[in-house]
């Protein structure tokens, strides 16, 4: 019998993962931009994998993460 797959909850925070530029120029580039559905759409067959999920808790760059997101994500 196949097992279920689970589901797959992917939180966004932004930082440089999310992060847009210029091609070539590596020092122009800013974090946070793409949202995390933007992120995944460019995975292949990732839906093959297991249904996902994505909560979209800000998207800042890293130094710009709060004590309040912080406590926005240990409440998830």
């Amino acid at each position: 019998m196949a097992r279920k797959k689970g589901t797959i909850i992917v939180l966004a925070t932004g930082g440089t993962i999310a992060g847009v530029g210029e091609q070539g120029n590596i020092a122009g580039y800013r974090p946070g931009r793409l949202t995390a559905d933007e992120l995944l759409k460019d995975i292949p067959n990732i839906e093959d994998v297991a249904p996902i999920e994505t909560v979209q808790i800000c998207n800042v760059n890293s130094d710009d993460i709060t004590a309040n997101i912080w406590l926005e994500l240990a409440e998830i």
